[in-house]
């Protein structure tokens, strides 16, 4: 990489990681200056926050724990990216921290609409010292003309338009500065069209739109926000139908789990989205208001009528990932001609004979789904690995789906025990055929519940030392209701667990959609498996044994880092957000 490369590089590095104090003075300018067609938009609103957090000890302990970054500062790109940096700091007789703070000490906007078709990206930061903003632009011209001297290219351009000065880098960077403003651009027209609209004072501009205002609200009333985000689906639909448009035929999976979601994103106007961050505490939320129509009455079986929503997590011991989900398959099932195509719903006939085989001749959508509540969960959670007789190979976690049952249908619960065995039954019958253990039948008893178990039978002949143990060995199948609820579960041991967190009191939410995820427990689960997963890293990628460790380990120290996670799902009249909040887990 060439010298005026890295000074271009320096610079936008300024820019993207330059949070700085805020100056009472000069506020950002970046929406009244933007286009009102504008796609994307993006405000560092508390920009001394966000640096703050970067270089705490919070994260700096966790990118200097990670192989690869530890690899990366050892490289000559990055020796000479430094270099590069202490240079250009020396020369303005000041220090990396102060040249940041001093370059955007008023916030950062970033917008990007479209040109001819093409993205128009314009970068602006207001300094809290315009003095020094011109000084640093003006040590990086001089350094990009040495470098194209030295290098035997054309030299960049210095141009001013309407009060403003700037340089043409390359084709593809402008910067400049314009009402003590510092820009950056990849298109010289872009900044041209920024000008005039700002000289013309043209009320057409994104900080007048109705819906931009409000959003702008919302985001700056959410507490320790850092920043926000506003971006227009309408006209990213204009510029690229294909690209930007939701098709109409979807997966009838997709649809009947995401139905209401994937419509509103179809026809949303915007979306809005925050960032806020506070010592441990990072978080993100996603907005989209409801279509304009609003949702069809088909749709609308997929939102939670007013006080109710997905029941509490469930977390048995070792939780990896938890999941609660709002779904009254009943009333989908009723409008499934309105949501599937007519080949679908043929197809969805099949499950009459499905529900024949494992529920005694009941129909399915009066005889099953009408029998089930909304109440869906999924955990998935570490096993004892060290009592697995014999021990797989790969050590994978157990799964178990918890139903909700209607009172009512006192029958049911028993028709899904003798499904169960039905399906061991099967599976028995496939084992047999294909020359595998059976599955042997067994019964406990937990806390009043009787779980009905199976496991796999050991080999009766001996195999060679060394021969990896099947991953079959994992599992145990079970099942087991409790009280109104059923459990369908891949171990005996979380069967075992869920029958004492069921029945243990918790309070519903209001959220369609609640998943739970332990980053320690993951990284746990990844150590477990450490050796077999470099083993397969190295067959599949082709790296040495140390690059494959490296990979795995940085893996492993990522998902003990971002510590808990949850990611919810709300829906009302308004419309729709996504939140995904982060407690993260400092290296020791």
């Amino acid at each position: 990489m060439t010298m005026r490369q890295w000074a271009v590089l320096a610079l936008i590095s300024i820019f993207v990681g330059s949070p700085a104090v805020r100056g009472e003075d000069q506020p950002v300018s970046g929406a009244a200056w933007s286009s009102p067609e504008t796609l994307i938009y993006l405000e560092v609103e508390h920009p001394k926050g966000l640096i703050d957090q970067i270089s705490s000890d919070l994260v700096q302990k966790y990118l200097y724990s990670v192989p690869a970054y530890q690899q990366y500062v050892k490289t000559m790109q990055y020796q000479a990216l430094h270099g590069l940096m202490e240079m250009v700091t020396g020369q303005l007789d000041t220090t990396w921290d102060d040249t940041l703070r001093k370059l955007t000490g008023g916030g950062l906007v970033l917008a990007i609409d479209a040109t001819d078709g093409k993205p128009n990206v314009v970068l602006i930061a207001t300094p809290s010292d315009p003095a020094f903003a011109q000084k640093s632009l003006d040590l990086l011209f001089k350094l990009a003309i040495d470098d194209a001297k030295n290098n035997g290219r054309p030299e960049p351009k210095e141009v001013q338009y309407r009060g403003g000065k700037g340089y043409v880098l390359s084709e593809q960077i402008v910067v400049g500065i314009y009402r003590d403003r510092l820009l950056v651009g990849n298109l010289s027209r872009g900044l041209i069209s920024l000008i005039d609209r700002v000289e013309n004072g043209s009320d057409a501009t994104l900080i007048n739109k109705a819906d931009f205002k409000t959003r702008k609200k919302a985001a700056e009333a959410q507490p320790d926000q850092l920043a926000w985000g506003y971006v227009q689906l309408d006209e990213l639909r204009k510029l690229d139908p294909k690209r930007f448009t939701i098709p109409d035929k979807l997966d009838a999976g997709q649809i009947l789990l995401f139905g209401s979601w994937i419509e509103t994103l179809k026809q949303a106007p915007w979306l809005g989205a925050t960032l806020s961050w506070k010592d441990t505490k990072l978080a993100a939320t996603l907005n989209l208001p409801t279509p304009p129509k609003g949702l069809s009455d088909s749709l609308k079986t997929y939102v939670p009528p007013k006080g109710q929503g997905a029941s509490a997590n469930l977390r048995p011991p070792g939780t990896i990932a938890s999941l609660s989900l709002w779904r009254d398959l009943g009333k989908i099932w009723d409008v499934r001609n309105d949501l599937f195509n007519t080949e679908y719903v043929q197809s969805l006939s099949g499950l009459d004979t499905f529900a024949g085989q494992f529920f005694g001749a009941k129909d399915f959508g009066s005889g099953v789904l009408a029998a089930l509540t909304s109440d869906w969960r999924l955990v998935v959670a570490q096993q004892d690995y060290a009592n697995l007789k014999p021990s797989p190979d790969i050590k994978l976690p157990g799964f178990a789906i918890v139903i909700g049952l209607k009172e009512e249908d006192d029958e049911f619960a028993q028709r899904l025990k003798a499904g169960f065995q039905t399906f061991v039954g099967l599976a028995n019958l496939g084992a047999a055929q294909n020359q595998y253990p059976p599955l042997e039948l067994g019964t406990e008893k937990v806390d009043g519940s009787t779980i009905a178990t199976a496991k796999f039978m050991p080999n009766k002949v001996a195999l060679p030392e060394g021969t990896p143990v099947n991953t079959r060995y994992n599992i145990s199948p079970s099942a087991v209701q409790v009280g109104n609820h059923f459990v369908i579960s891949s171990t005996l041991s979380l069967a075992r667990d869920l029958v004492k967190a069921i029945k243990s009191p918790t309070v519903p939410t209001d959220e369609t959609l609640v998943i739970e995820a332990d980053g320690h427990e993951l990284s746990s689960l990844i150590q477990t498996n450490r050796t077999r997963l470099v083993m397969q890293n190295m067959i599949e990628k082709g790296n040495a044994k140390p690059a494959s460790e490296g990979e795995i380990d940085t893996l492993s120290k990522l998902a003990d880092f971002l510590g808990k996670a949850r990611l919810t799902v709300k829906e009302g009249d308004s419309g729709w957000q996504m939140k995904l909040d982060f407690t993260l887990n400092p290296v020791k």
